[in-house]
């Protein structure tokens, strides 16, 4: 039997009043090095009593639950590549809360506060289903994105090379300021995906090439503004651009058309066009995706 979801909310609190007497901790060791008075130390040591009844509270809690830190943090199964391959994937949501707020900030995107929370929960109350994602899929990276998210903005924050080149259909149906998103935009998410630069890199991406946009919209690709998220941190992280030789259809709408996306290298930058959806193209294909919200 699957455990009961443990209530993330308490694990926030605690996690809140760690963080914050952390702070308080690095200002008193300051202190000591700079003082070294009696007073100072006292302080110091005072904190790390209260750091470790903090702690403690944490491992009561989560015992009461049946749970380790670890489980509540982490997940980790196996997927078996169509050549027999078997692959360890191992999603840490602390891990990824901390590198995507720190991404989201350097960029001037605002995390609303309610966000971290909501994306624990979301990960806590999915973990049975993400796990089969993973087994039956093959997805082995995680991304978290903000709801309500402006794509214009977006577009304008997470710009690389020489930024945009719209394609006729795109350009005339009104660019990114009129792009329709998914639904599921407006609210905080959590996103599996292939962690690949190229569709090529991957046979279940591969296998996608030469995909209407109606065949590509059952496999749930990438919203645009998911997909400049996962671009640009994959940029950050990497220092090279996501695709290059094969365009990505997006879940993202232009009038009754589909976007498509492709990172071009002779112009160093995306080129954004969009297709009716019985169009194909041998080097058209999705990105596969499962997002939970």
């Amino acid at each position: 039997m699957p455990k009961e979801p443990f209530p993330c909310t308490t694990l926030t609190s605690l996690k809140h009043s760690l963080q914050t007497k952390l702070e308080e901790y690095k200002v008193a060791l300051e202190e000591v090095r700079e003082t070294g008075t009696v007073g100072s130390v006292e302080r110091l040591r005072a904190i790390e009593a209260e750091l470790t009844n903090i702690k403690t509270t944490i491992e009561e809690e989560l015992n009461k639950a049946g749970y380790t830190l670890e489980e509540v943090t982490t997940l980790s199964t196996r997927y078996e590549h169509p050549d027999g391959r078997v692959e360890d994937v191992t999603l840490d949501i602390e891990a990824t809360l901390e590198d995507f707020e720190g991404f989201y900030n350097t960029h001037g995107i605002p995390v609303p506060p309610d966000f971290a929370p909501k994306i624990r929960e979301i990960f806590n109350n999915n973990q049975i289903k993400i796990r089969e994602q993973i087994k039956t899929k093959g997805f082995n990276k995680m991304i978290v994105v903000p709801g309500n998210l402006s794509l214009p903005d977006i577009v304008d924050k997470l710009q690389m090379g020489n930024g945009y080149f719209l394609g006729d259909n795109f350009k005339n149906a009104g660019g990114f300021a009129i792009a329709i998103e998914p639904t599921y935009t407006k609210n905080h998410r959590l996103i599996l995906i292939h962690d690949a630069k190229e569709l090529t890199d991957r046979p279940e991406l591969a296998s996608t090439l030469k995909i209407t946009g109606t065949d590509a919209e059952i496999q749930k690709p990438l919203s645009l503004t998911d997909y400049l998220v996962f671009a640009k941190h994959h940029h950050t992280q990497t220092n090279e651009h996501l695709g290059g030789t094969k365009a990505i259809w997006m879940s993202t709408k232009s009038g009754i058309n589909l976007v498509c996306v492709v990172w071009f290298p002779d112009r160093a930058g995306f080129i954004v066009d969009s297709r009716d959806s019985l169009f194909l193209n041998d080097d058209l294909g999705v990105r596969p995706s499962a997002v939970f919200t």
